[in-house]
C-alpha cells in the first residue's frame, strides 16, 4: 500500500504531460542549472525517437521532493546517477506515445524532526528501519538501504519510474504541447532536445532517431 508519509512521485510531475498532465506555462524557471541551454529552434518533431540521455537542470530540488515535507528540506545531502531510457514518439497524424524509464540516487540523513512530521517515530537513529520500510512501499522506489549513524539515520535510495503517454498532440512554433503540457524542442538532423518544467524543476531529454 503507498505510504502517505513520503512520496516518490516528483517523476511524474516533473515530465507532467507524460502521465499525469500539469501546465509548466505559469513557472519561473529554477534559480541555477548545471545543463546546457536549450535554444528552442522548433523543427519537424515527427518521428519514432530513442532517449539518449536526459539532464536535471537543478537536480538537488528534483531528489528533495521525494520527500514532501518542509521539516525534511535539509535531509538530501547528494544526488547522482539521473539516468533515462526509452522512447518518444509523435506520428505525422498528431498522435503520439512515449514510454521513458527515469532512475535517479538520492544520499538522504534522516533527523530526528524529519522523522517525526513523517510520523514514522520520534528518533531518526532508533526508528532507522522504520524509514527505509517507508522507502520500501514506494512504487517508484527501485531499493532503499538505511543506517542508523550517530543522532541519524542515513539512507541511499534509488528511485525508478516507467512514464507512459499515449494520445494527441498539436506543435506552436518551437513548443510541442503534450496533455496541456508546453515542452520546447529543437529539432537538429536526427537529434532532438526537449525540454519541460514542473514542480520548479526542468528536465532535458537528449533523443536520437
Amino acid at each position: 500500500m503507498r505510504s502517505r508519509a513520503i512520496s516518490m512521485g516528483v517523476l511524474v510531475a516533473i515530465l507532467g504531460g507524460f502521465a499525469c498532465g500539469g501546465d509548466d506555462g505559469g513557472e519561473d524557471p529554477p534559480p541555477s542549472s548545471n545543463c546546457p541551454k536549450l535554444e528552442a529552434c522548433g523543427g519537424d518533431p515527427v518521428g519514432d525517437w530513442k532517449v539518449g540521455g536526459i539532464c536535471v537542470e537543478n537536480p538537488e530540488a528534483f531528489v528533495r521532493s521525494l520527500v514532501n515535507n518542509s521539516a525534511c528540506n535539509d535531509v538530501v545531502k547528494s544526488t547522482r546517477d539521473i539516468e533515462g531510457d526509452g522512447t518518444y514518439n509523435l506520428k505525422a497524424d498528431k498522435t503520439g506515445n512515449s514510454e521513458i524509464t527515469v532512475s535517479a540516487v538520492g544520499e538522504f540523513a534522516f533527523t530526528d524532526a524529519c522523522v517525526k512530521a513523517l510520523s514514522i517515530g520520534n528518533s531518526a537513529a532508533t526508528d532507522c528501519a522504520k524509514v527505509q520500510a517507508e522507502l520500501d512501499k514506494q512504487e517508484s522506489v527501485a531499493s532503499a538501504s538505511c543506517t542508523a549513524s550517530g543522532a541519524l539515520c542515513n539512507c541511499t535510495v534509488m528511485s525508478e519510474q516507467t512514464l507512459a503517454f499515449m494520445g494527441a498532440y498539436s506543435v506552436s512554433g518551437s513548443n510541442v504541447m503534450v496533455n496541456n503540457t508546453t515542452q520546447a524542442f529543437c529539432v537538429s538532423g536526427n537529434t532532438m532536445k526537449v525540454k519541460t518544467t514542473s514542480n520548479q524543476v526542468t528536465v532535458t531529454l537528449d533523443l536520437t532517431k
